[in-house]
């Protein structure tokens, strides 16, 4: 156990993450368990996902925390994978937080996220975080600062260029967008933004919906910026 973390962070698009952590359990349940991760059927492996809700609250959090006592069924260790855990809410990090300081000795955490920057300073300090979104950095948070000013002043004709750049592809889309939506809570959190631009993250929501559904994205980001 000495060379794995008890805490990792796959931070990238959400098909790379959920691929990588994959061969991230093979690893390190073993080969003889290779079908049973691959067909996600492993008894020792346990998902928590927010997918059909907004967050991933304390509730879910405390579940696992009384879970985690109990041994593992069938492989040597145990473990818990967060999807979207960029949806953590605080509450949730701070109790999540108890478990990541003392985990019993069979237990893993595998947190899958498109942006780390959401977590708390004290999760983030507990985790080996590895990058796997290969987009440029740099060029995206421009757009992200970009992206958002022309939200706020309605300026659609630049808002729609600045999502074209991104509409080729789903995953890279899904990214940017979760990327723009973070960046305005922090705003918010930081009262840089007011408290009712939060209605822009729901617009923001309503898009990543309509992507998940595999829905037309173009015309979802035109609903986004045109309403």
């Amino acid at each position: 156990m000495a060379k794995f973390s008890h805490v990792t962070i796959l931070e990238g698009a959400e098909k790379i993450t959920e691929q990588e952590s994959q061969k991230f359990c093979i690893q390190i349940l073993g080969q003889e368990f290779k079908n049973k991760i691959k067909k996600n059927i492993c008894s020792d492996i346990i998902f928590i996902d927010s997918k059909n809700k907004k967050s991933i609250g304390i509730n879910e959090v405390r579940k696992i925390k009384n879970d985690a006592i109990i041994k593992p069924v069938e492989c040597k260790f145990k473990i818990y994978i967060f999807k979207s855990a960029q949806n953590l809410t605080e509450q949730a990090q701070n109790a999540l937080l108890k478990i990541l300081e003392e985990p019993p000795s069979h237990v893993i955490f595998l947190l899958l996220c498109i942006n780390s920057k959401n977590f708390i300073p004290t999760v983030l300090s507990r985790a080996r975080i590895i990058k796997l979104n290969n987009y440029n950095q740099e060029y995206t948070n421009q757009d992200i600062d970009n992206f958002i000013d022309y939200l706020i002043i309605n300026n659609k004709i630049h808002a729609l260029y600045i999502c074209s750049k991104y509409d080729s592809d789903r995953e890279k889309l899904k990214i940017f967008l979760n990327n723009c939506k973070n960046e305005i809570l922090l705003r918010i959190k930081n009262q840089i933004l007011a408290p009712n631009k939060i209605n822009l993250c729901k617009k923001i929501n309503k898009v990543l919906n309509y992507v998940d559904m595999n829905l037309n994205k173009n015309l979802a980001i035109v609903n986004l910026v045109l309403n």
